[in-house]
């Protein structure tokens, strides 16, 4: 029993069958292509941040930048930075 360069016990390919399982390969690499783009959604896109997001800074009567908060037992409360 021989071994061959593949590691496999088969003789290798000629170069008619070896274009032949290439096109077939990128027969099947193009069906699953066409498969995903007629899958695709646009709204995956979105660059929204999942989770929370992050509140938008607000303008204090005296200049000063703050966001808008909520404790954990639901009292608000200010943050400045």
């Amino acid at each position: 029993m021989a071994v061959y360069r593949s590691g496999q016990d088969e003789p290798r390919k000629t170069p008619e069958e070896r274009r032949q399982w290439l096109a077939d390969l990128h027969k099947g690499l193009d069906e699953a292509k066409a498969k995903a783009e007629a899958e695709w959604d646009p709204s995956m896109m979105k660059n929204e941040p999942i989770g929370e997001q992050q509140p938008k800074p607000k303008q204090g009567p005296k200049g000063g930048r703050y966001t808008e908060a909520v404790t954990k037992d639901g009292v608000p409360y200010r943050r400045y930075f």
